[in-house]
């Protein structure tokens, strides 16, 4: 529900829908400093899966976002498979040093959890890569 990630996500100010591209939803959002960024669906598949990817040849990074949602005892589970890169060697040692590579991640999490009064939520972080 993209018009509504302002309502929930601090990280978003606002969203404006775009002209699909081959049949993928686009969508372009306005963080609180007011800078743009543009994504597209990939694909999805409601409510179980759906793949998300930066679609923006000016942002300052490139990913790609694979969601799955998962029913585990009578609870769900959420999981984000984050892949992508930061070409600009400084902006890339400001957001491992300084800001944190999880941060936006765990801003993600505790959001999506309180929109929807979660209160036993665990972020569990990958296993880093070896």
């Amino acid at each position: 529900d993209v018009e509504n990630y302002p309502e929930w996500n601090p990280i978003v100010k606002q969203t404006e829908r775009l002209d699909p591209v081959d049949g993928s939803r686009v969508w372009r959002e306005t963080d609180p400093g007011g800078g743009t960024i543009t994504f597209r669906e990939v694909s999805a598949d409601p409510p179980a899966s759906r793949v998300v990817e930066v679609y923006d040849d000016e942002a300052p990074y490139e990913g790609r976002w694979d969601y799955s949602l998962v029913e585990e005892d009578g609870n769900t589970r959420l999981t984000i498979m984050e892949t992508g890169e930061i070409p600009n060697p400084f902006l890339r040692f400001v957001m491992r040093f300084i800001v944190g590579n999880d941060r936006f991640q765990r801003t993600y999490f505790e959001s999506i959890a309180e929109h929807f009064g979660e209160e036993n939520v665990v972020i569990e972080p990958a296993p880093a890569a070896q």
